[in-house]
């Protein structure tokens, strides 16, 4: 029956029935109530007569308390808590622990990485995954435990919903659009918690490595073939039969004879069989450092034998070398065929020059392919028209063997005539004089090819390193040579002793004669490489380009010239004479830790946050004398008054008062609030007196 009216007749009453401890009550005033149409009293479980009006809502905390009581019904301090005091410990030692990891992968910077590398990166990497998470539990509870110290003093609903909604960044951000707050605290939470991300990234940026020099002075010496050649003078035995002249030009041979015929591989390397430095031919338009291409095929160089190099350690050294080598211009060719009949035509090579006769220059002086009546008919042979005077050599060949030695030293050389002035100087020619035998016919075609000789000077820039236990130099960049020199017109070759040796002994180091297998110095010449071998091992007049030849027979005769100043050993460097030593910074490349300085930064600043958002969530828990109840599920129950509990649990965290009564059902939805008849309450009670929103009885 309702209510309504203005009788002021009682209304009939009837005996309540018995309500269980759980039955709820609504004082009058409640803002949460909503009153509901008298007619639609049907639809609740009970109706208001049902209900003593005469029983009033008793709340759980009354005004007289006092805000921190001290009697029986608190248990304990849960501020002093082991939980609490745990997690006081825990907020520091975490942001503490970073700040020292921090320190410590600064202080990495340009130390060498060795077998720490991947620790380190792997440790990087787990940190700034848990980064977020760690900033997120610590500086969410700093939010809190603020919002709880402000519930306590009294603040705005905003406020509260601010810092309670600011747990993460993106509920952060989610609430600042939500509640389309612009103020100095949205601001400060921004700031605060950009931290997260920025913190997060800034460790995965901050730790890189790279290779880096280290410096150190050393001596780097190296031969001085700017020096005479050992075929210079009688330092070695005129006649045949010694056994050490065939000791040690056998030697000579065996090594000449493996560099021409050594595979394609190693002749375009930088570096002979034995590692030393070669250098390439100095483009003669050069008057500037050119750097050498780094395309192997591109490369001519001079020699198939380098120039030995030693430096004591492992590093990598740069410096400059001096060096010379002869190059040859071609200026003319003659063909002498056997059909004919012209071959009587062919340059005259005499040897008599060696045993001082007088022959004037431009005639050929050397050894000539017929060694006489008793001697082999080799295939090739070489002479040069033009030498220094003898005043030159004069009384070398009486002096004691000690005291050539002595006097090698400073003749020799074109090095000699450095410091001399007023010198007739006229260019010297090679001959080069083939014999090529028609197959099946003993007469042979002769090819006479001429050179004009000079000696270039050339200043080279070399690198060497370390790879694989082995010294590994090449040439990186050439230029003309800028200190005094001889007139290029005096070379190697314009010693009398030295075309002695050479036109002697460089035809003869295969030993191949006319009528055998063709001779590999010829067979250079038509394919250095010695890629078609296998097809055809003939060498025709026709198959020699008078072009290349100038390149190619320069590099044999550099290279047997080469090895007569090196001929016990290419890679003995102690008993290389002369020898040049300078000092140079040794560098050895080793990988060391770099820590980019504006990351490291943005990593420290962000675990400071950390860390004094740990303080400060320590200070504001001890500020705080009443119980958690922001963000807990309990709170609803601990508010509702249709709900009664147990007066000691009024003391009771939110955390820990849910554990008390974790199982209890409670509902959202429609209630009886028997304080007015015909009124239902929307409010959370238990589930056995709630009426759900969407029930059969409520839809439609």
């Amino acid at each position: 029956m309702s209510n309504e009216g203005n009788s002021s007749s009682p209304a009939p009453t009837r005996q309540s029935p018995q309500l269980s401890p759980a039955t709820l009550r609504r004082s009058q005033g409640n803002p949460g109530s909503a009153e509901i149409d008298a007619s639609e009293d049907e639809t609740l479980p009970f109706s208001t007569e049902d209900v003593d009006q005469s029983r009033e809502y008793r709340p759980v905390a009354t005004k007289s308390e006092p805000p921190c009581p001290e009697d029986i019904n608190r248990p304990r301090n849960n501020n002093l808590g082991p939980p609490t005091i745990l997690t006081d410990v825990a907020v520091v030692i975490f942001p503490v622990a970073v700040i020292v990891f921090v320190i410590m992968l600064w202080r990495l910077d340009g130390a060498r990485v060795g077998d720490k590398l991947g620790a380190w990166q792997n440790a990087v990497i787990i940190l700034a995954t848990l980064f977020p998470i760690l900033f997120a539990s610590i500086i969410g509870r700093l939010m809190f435990q603020v919002a709880r110290w402000k519930l306590e003093k009294g603040a705005s609903l905003v406020t509260l919903e601010q810092l309670i909604g600011s747990r993460t960044v993106g509920s952060t951000l989610f609430t600042i659009f939500q509640f389309r707050t612009t103020n100095a605290l949205a601001g400060v939470l921004l700031v605060v918690w950009v931290f997260s991300p920025l913190g997060a990234q800034a460790f995965l940026r901050a730790l890189d490595s790279k290779h880096q020099a280290e410096y150190q002075p050393v001596n780097v010496t190296y031969l001085d073939n700017l020096g005479p050649s050992s075929f210079y003078g009688s330092s070695w035995p005129n006649a045949p039969g010694d056994s050490l002249y065939r000791i040690r030009f056998g030697s000579l041979a065996t090594k000449y004879v493996l560099l021409v015929t050594a595979p394609k591989a190693t002749k375009i390397d930088r570096v002979d069989l034995w590692g030393n430095v070669r250098i390439p031919f100095l483009d003669p338009k050069a008057t500037a450092w050119q750097n050498v291409s780094t395309n192997p095929d591109e490369v001519q160089y001079s020699s198939l034998v380098g120039i030995p190099v030693a430096y004591p350690g492992t590093g990598n050294v740069s410096f400059t070398m001096e060096s010379s080598y002869i190059n040859l211009e071609l200026q003319e060719t003659r063909r002498f065929l056997v059909q004919t009949s012209d071959s009587g035509d062919a340059a005259n090579i005499t040897s008599n020059l060696f045993s001082k006769t007088p022959i004037p220059n431009g005639t050929w002086h050397g050894y000539p392919p017929d060694r006489g009546d008793r001697g082999p008919l080799y295939q090739w042979a070489i002479a040069v028209d033009r030498f220094i005077d003898d005043v030159w050599d004069e009384g070398l060949e009486n002096e004691s063997p000690s005291s050539q030695m002595r006097s090698r030293s400073v003749l020799g050389s074109p090095s000699m005539f450095t410091n001399e002035t007023d010198i007739i100087v006229r260019p010297s020619r090679i001959l080069l004089q083939l014999l090529l035998p028609l197959t099946g016919i003993r007469r042979s075609n002769i090819l006479d090819v001429v050179f004009r000789i000079s000696q270039k000077y050339v200043e080279s820039q070399v690198d060497c390193w370390h790879s694989s236990g082995r010294q590994k130099c090449k040439v990186v960049a050439q230029r003309p040579s800028k200190i005094p020199h001889a007139p290029e017109q005096i070379s190697e070759l314009s010693f009398p002793s030295v075309v002695k040796l050479l036109s002697n002994q460089m035809p003869a180091a295969s030993a191949r004669e006319v009528g055998g297998f063709v001779d590999p110095s010829i067979y250079y010449l038509k394919d250095p490489n010695f890629e078609k071998v296998d097809s055809k091992t003939e060498v025709d007049i026709e198959d020699l380009d008078p072009l290349v030849l100038s390149v190619r027979f320069g590099q044999l005769l550099n290279t047997y010239a080469a090895l007569g100043h090196v001929p016990d050993s290419p890679t003995n460097i102690s008993s290389l004479e002369p020898n040049t030593t300078t000092i140079q910074d040794s560098s050895t490349f080793s990988e060391v830790f770099v820590i980019s300085e504006p990351w490291i930064i943005i990593c420290l600043f962000s675990s400071l946050v950390l860390l004094v958002g740990g303080i400060l969530s320590i200070v504001f828990v001890h500020l705080t004398c009443g119980p958690e109840i922001l963000g807990y599920v309990s709170t609803t129950v601990r508010s509702s008054r249709f709900i009664e509990l147990d007066p000691k649990t009024v003391w009771l965290d939110s955390s820990d008062l849910s554990k008390e009564i974790k199982a209890m059902r409670i509902q959202y939805g429609f209630t009886m609030d028997g304080s007015v008849a015909g009124e239902r309450a929307v409010a959370i009670g238990r589930q056995e007196n709630q009426r759900p929103f969407k029930s059969p009885a409520t839809v439609g």
